[in-house]
């Protein structure tokens, strides 16, 4: 008579490894399931259900927070520094106006670049790449670079430093043409 044997361990260990792929169900779930069974027999007179809740922001609203707050905060200045230029018309006011706009825009995108530095150390909530892209585009270029140079931040990761590259290009476009706009368009 001929055996044929079996390995029992490799079977065993495939039913173990489909059964892990299985998605996790814990208490939370059985008890919920357990309550609109028990709600659905008794026809409306067991046990409300409240959804738990959570301390954890949503990203998508805190992103769209740092959004707002970055474009309130660019048009307040932009708004500043075209009436003031419209107040004084001599070519050296003008001059200091815009130097103070320049000095303003990059130190805050220094310090956001730092902050976002610090919580990447501290593993904490970071400052959405998005954010650090539209600050370095809407005239924080020597700020962003700075702050990537003295903070070492991001460094490693080519596409955004790519990506810096080509927001600092299109943000000195757009410092010729407030340039233009200040000392040319304004008489």
């Amino acid at each position: 008579m001929e055996t044929i044997s079996t390995n029992s361990s490799t079977t065993s260990n495939r039913r173990n490894r489909s059964k892990s792929k299985r998605p996790f169900r814990g208490a939370a779930w059985k008890q919920s399931r357990s309550r609109s069974n028990s709600r659905s027999a008794s026809c409306g007179t067991g046990a409300l259900v409240v959804p738990p809740t959570c301390d954890i922001k949503d990203p998508r609203l805190s992103r769209m927070n740092y959004l707002t707050y970055i474009l309130s905060y660019q048009a307040c200045l932009l708004s500043t520094l075209v009436a003031s230029s419209l107040f004084y018309n001599d070519w050296t006011s003008k001059s200091v106006q815009l130097a103070a706009f320049v000095f303003v825009e990059n130190v805050v995108t220094f310090l956001v670049y730092g902050v976002d530095k610090g919580h990447a150390e501290n593993q904490r909530w970071r400052v959405p790449e998005t954010t650090l892209h539209l600050l370095c585009l809407m005239f924080g270029c020597g700020g962003a670079l700075g702050a990537m140079k003295v903070f070492r931040h991001k460094t490693c990761k080519t596409n955004f430093v790519w990506t810096t590259m080509m927001c600092a290009a299109v943000s000195l476009i757009f410092y010729m043409a407030l340039f233009y706009f200040i000392f040319v368009v304004i008489p």
